[in-house]
């Protein structure tokens, strides 16, 4: 099990802490596992505040392992990162 540090900006900051935001996109520069900590640094304005949530990570998936996604596709509409709760 890792802690990865990682930073985020206040929008999304308070949106995590809240418990309205449960996800997070990420660049695949790191091999994210499940069990990992992540531990959200608040910025503003690219700037550490020194507020911090820690989150334990319970999935991930890299875009580069999914193939069932079309390079074409990707590069004209994107990602949609999408989070799902009980009905």
């Amino acid at each position: 099990m890792a802690e990865i540090h990682e930073p985020i900006d206040k929008e999304f900051f308070d949106q995590v802490l809240s418990g309205e935001k449960t996800f997070a996109l990420q660049a695949g520069n790191f091999q994210y596992e499940r069990g990992d900590i992540l531990i959200l640094e608040e910025t503003v304005d690219g700037q550490p505040t020194g507020r911090s949530v820690r989150k334990r990570i319970s999935s991930s998936a890299n875009s580069k392992n999914l193939g069932s996604f079309m390079k074409e596709d990707i590069e004209q509409y994107g990602l949609e990162i999408i989070s799902l709760t009980e009905e």
